[in-house]
């Protein structure tokens, strides 16, 4: 259980940075990326909650974000 709890908040922290770099316009990230970090949020959450399998979501995600740009950030947030 402890570690269901600690994968909920870390599903939860990153939830609140992606939204951070949203508001912040930050020209670096395109929204693109960053509503596929959300998307890719979501099926972590999901997962972990047992409502379906996340991780073909999640991969699938992070595969775009790869494709799209070098840069490591949305990944590591990830």
């Amino acid at each position: 259980m402890c570690i269901v709890c600690g994968w909920k908040l870390s599903v939860y922290n990153s939830r609140r940075l992606v939204s951070k770099l949203m508001k912040s316009g930050n020209p670096l990230i395109s929204k693109i990326m960053l509503r596929l970090a959300f998307r890719a949020i979501d099926a972590m959450e999901e997962w972990i909650d047992g409502i379906r399998r996340g991780p073909e979501v999640i991969n699938e995600c992070i595969s775009k974000i790869n494709i799209r740009s070098n840069l490591g950030l949305v990944r590591a947030i990830l």
